[in-house]
């Protein structure tokens, strides 16, 4: 009497760029809900530089010395700035964030 292996269930099929995109979304954003500027334009059908156009344009963050700072209105909307060694700055914003006036 031979002894048949049972069929091990179907694994999901991944590779390293699927493992690092998903790993490098998670390390960007936190378990508070909140999305980087990235998934946020994503999220409203825009590209990510028009999106930051407008957070200056609305005051949500301002460009000093080449560099992008949170404002008052900024924080007061939820957001956060972060810095990552791999990625240099970025901000997080609450998933509900829609910039406006």
């Amino acid at each position: 009497m031979t002894n048949k292996a049972e069929p091990s269930a179907p694994q999901e099929c991944r590779t390293k760029t699927d493992d690092f995109n998903k790993k490098s979304q998670a390390s960007l954003a936190t378990a508070s809900n909140k999305l980087t500027s990235s998934q946020i334009a994503k999220k409203i059908g825009i590209k990510t530089n028009v999106l930051i156009e407008q957070l200056i344009e609305l005051n949500y963050i301002e460009e000093r010395e080449e560099k992008y700072y949170l404002t008052v209105k900024g924080k007061q909307a939820g957001g956060e700035s972060r810095t990552s060694p791999k990625f240099g700055l970025y901000f997080l914003w609450p998933d509900s964030f829609k910039p406006s006036n």
